[in-house]
Formats: structure tokens, sequence, C-alpha cells
């Protein structure tokens, strides 16, 4: 077995458990589009119905915000989503990203799917116009995301989506009216990271493969073949730590979550979307915790504690590290006593601000 498998397979943390909240005042932050009928003037939100309208900001938007977070915070190079087939009429009918982990980081991060296919004549024309690409893939890519998330929902006693009436005002004529949904209240998502499967890609069949195998040759000196049972054939970037790199990339996943930036009509309705909560801990396990932990208390956001103690006290055998809370000062109604935990049935919990413990978190990865 390489030292570089072996201790992939044994490190003590392979996963990253957490959820985060923001708190949208007056945001419009993921549109669903016009209204229908009498409302074609009406920008509506992205919502669901739980006994109420709650709103909700779409898993593939927040999850750009992170990508165009990390890449402010970190200079790493974009890997741009570009058109790589045309139908007959000229329009787009297949994209991709620049599928390629190694010079991408956030490929290796997020994963993504190419299916391949017979070139058209329309493909060939367009492709040497509009994209910088030298080839595409012979063969079918499907890395799935390391990446887990939900949506970034309202929480149904503390969210409340309302209308804002506007009108264009013409020199010449009559105004032009229009309405604007917006919402108030309290957003939450869950999210996890598998740590262990960065800068690893297997091959699981002709038809199942997360690195293009001509990638193989261009990085002959910066991959290496996995030889191991527990992974398929495949190969793995060329480190003398890999564990190094993979807790570098998960420490920037971490630490730009919670700088996270981003929304719809922000000319209009601007808004503050870096959490004002997040919650961190490293497991042995991919289990995805910590839903439903943001209730109302008195009206206010508040951490559920009797669900948090239960929730680590039945996880504690897969907890690798300290509980790690970071909540924005005067967010939460039972602040004072969230500060006054400093363990949960033998599990430390470290409290500080969300980017502090972000920061702190990305030093204890092993």
């Amino acid at each position: 077995m390489s030292n570089v498998i072996k201790n992939i397979v044994n490190r003590k943390t392979n996963h990253i458990a957490g959820t985060f909240a923001i708190s949208a005042s007056a945001a419009f932050l993921n549109g669903a589009g016009l209204g229908k009928g009498e409302d074609k003037n009406k920008s509506t939100v992205k919502s669901f119905w739980k006994n109420k309208r709650i709103p909700y900001v779409s898993s593939q938007a927040w999850r750009r915000w992170l990508r165009n977070t990390i890449h402010s915070e970190t200079g790493w190079i974009q890997s741009e989503i570009e058109a790589v087939g045309w139908n007959n009429d000229g329009n787009t009918s297949k994209i991709a990203g620049q599928l390629d982990p190694i010079k991408y980081q956030e490929d290796d991060i997020f994963g993504y799917m190419f299916a391949s296919g017979k070139e058209t004549k329309v493909d060939k024309e367009k492709s040497k116009k509009k994209t910088a690409r030298d080839r595409l893939p012979k063969e079918q890519l499907i890395r799935t995301s390391p990446f887990k998330s939900s949506l970034l929902s309202g929480v149904p006693s503390l969210t409340r989506v309302s209308e804002d009436e506007g009108y264009v005002h013409l020199k010449d004529d009559t105004p032009l009216p229009y309405t604007t949904q917006f919402y108030s209240g309290e957003l939450t998502a869950l999210f996890g990271l598998e740590i262990y499967r960065l800068g690893i890609f297997e091959r699981k069949g002709k038809t199942n493969q997360e690195l293009d195998p001509e990638l193989f040759d261009k990085y002959n000196d910066k991959l290496e073949k996995i030889d191991h049972p527990i992974y398929s054939d495949g190969f793995v970037i060329k480190r003398n730590n890999l564990i190094e790199y993979q807790n570098e990339l998960a420490g920037e996943v971490v630490k730009s979550l919670a700088k996270l930036n981003g929304g719809a009509k922000l000319a209009q309705f601007a808004a503050d979307t870096a959490p004002k909560l997040l919650i961190i801990v490293g497991m042995n396990s991919p289990h995805i915790l910590f839903d439903n932990i943001l209730i109302s208390q008195d009206g206010e956001p508040a951490i559920h504690i009797n669900a948090l103690k239960e929730i680590i006290s039945d996880y504690k055998d897969k907890i690798t590290t300290d509980l790690y809370i970071g909540i924005r000062t005067g967010y939460l109604a039972n602040e004072a006593d969230l500060r006054d935990l400093t363990s949960i049935d033998g599990v430390n919990v470290v409290i500080n601000t969300p980017s502090k413990v972000a920061e702190e978190f990305s030093k204890v990865l092993n």
C-alpha cells in the first residue's frame, strides 16, 4: 500500500458536517421569475409551502455564491462554465466547466458531469468561436460533488414574505407600476464535505470515470496510480503529503463559507449574506447534522440547545474534533446560555465569531 493512500484511509477526520444561518433583512436573494396572469409585472421569490409560504435560495444559487467567494478570498483560477454543445438552431444544448480538477480546485471540490456524444457540424462551428478549449472529453465523466448542500430555506416561525409596490415614472406618459416580492427573516442551510475524496479520482468502469483519461498524460508528473482495494482503479494527486492538500482545500471552503457573499437584486435589496451563525464539526462518517437547530424564542432566533446536545451525544463516537460554534454578538436570543457551554458529553465546545471559528477549525483538521 502506498503511503499516500495509507494515510488517506487512516485519516482521523474525513468529513465535515455543519450548518449556517443568514439574516435576510428585507432581501430578494433568489428569484423565481415573473408572476402569471395579471401578475406579469411582479418579480417573485423562490418559495415552498409548509403551512405557510417559506422563501428559499436554491442550493445551486448559494453554491455559486460560495464558489465566487472562494475565488475572491483565495485567488484560485475559476473553472468557467461554458456552452459546449448547440442544437441545430444554434442555441445552447450542453454546458460544462473546465472538467480539470488538477488545475481548477473548484472542479475537485464541487464535481462535474459531462455526457459524451457525437459532435455535430454546429458544435464544431460554434466551439471554434465561443470557447478557448482545444478539445472536449471523448468519454462520459461523472464526479459527484464532495461538497454537499441543502436549500438555504427560511425558518417558518422567523421568516415573512412581503411585497414592494413601485412605479417607473415617465416624462411624457403614465407611470408603469411593478411589484417586487421580498422577505425578512432567518434562512438556514446544511452542508457537508467529504475531505477524503479531495485529490483522488476513480475510474469505475469506462462509462463512469471521474477524470478525463487524456489528462493522465497531460499531468503525468502530477498524478500517481492508485493501487488499493478500498479505491477503484484511478489516480491520486502526487504530493509529499496529500492530507495537507485535502486540509488546505477544506479549510478554504470553510473560511470562505464564513464570509459568504452573494444574492440577486442587490441594487434594490442589498443584503449581508455572511452567516450570523456557523456550526462546524469534524467526523469520521459522512453524516449531515444540525437540521432544525435554529428556532424562535419570543420572536427572535435562538439555538435549540437541548436538540444540539442530543445530536452531539448521539454522534459523539463519530465526532473527531471539538464542536465549533460561530455567532455574531446579539444575534441569538439565548446567546448567554450558549456561551455557557464548554462541553457536551465529552465533546469540547469552542465559541467565537463565524470567521474566527472557521479559521480555528481549518487548523485542526488531521
